[in-house]
């Protein structure tokens, strides 16, 4: 009963208010064609790397930044490692997340990396600390990453600072 008038509500409200129900098209993505890419916002720039061609199993390496200011995607630096794709990513403090996962083509990990988008840099930061997964969700609260659902067991905090 609540989730019928919520939408009854915000349709009344959103066309009192003029709210457009429109969608407008920004520039492609920067880099090819993939799957299963991740990405995360941090600031005012959104980011997007990773990912797998399932038509011929290439894994990508690239990581791209979108501006929305300028409408442009610039490649970032490169992966350390291929990330094949079902990551969870979020940030924190303006930097940031990715991790679990298969790791180019392997079983699911814990391991995580760190994106400094100041240095433009990747550093590998601790391990998952809750069963290794993929296919997770992701969130922050009061600057701590949390790892939920997926290919695993737990729902386990993850704390970046090693």
């Amino acid at each position: 009963m609540f989730c019928v008038l919520f939408i009854v509500f915000y349709c009344l409200i959103s066309a009192e208010l003029g709210f457009a129900d429109t969608w407008t098209q920004k520039a492609d993505f920067g880099g090819a064609q993939r799957l299963v890419a991740f990405g995360f916002s941090t600031a005012d720039k959104g980011y997007a790397g990773g990912g797998i061609d399932h038509s011929n199993g290439t894994y990508f390496k690239d990581f791209w930044e979108y501006d929305p200011v300028t409408g442009i995607w610039t490649q970032k630096a490169d992966l350390p490692i291929n990330m094949s794709g079902a990551h969870v990513s979020f940030s924190i403090n303006n930097k940031g997340y990715v991790g679990t996962g298969p790791m180019g083509g392997s079983d699911k990990t814990k391991l995580f990396l760190e994106y400094n988008p100041t240095l433009n840099e990747w550093s590998r930061k601790a391990d998952f600390g809750g069963t290794a997964r993929m296919h997770a969700s992701g969130f922050v609260i009061a600057g701590k990453g949390y790892i939920g659902t997926g290919w695993g067991t737990n729902n386990d905090p993850y704390n970046p600072s090693p």
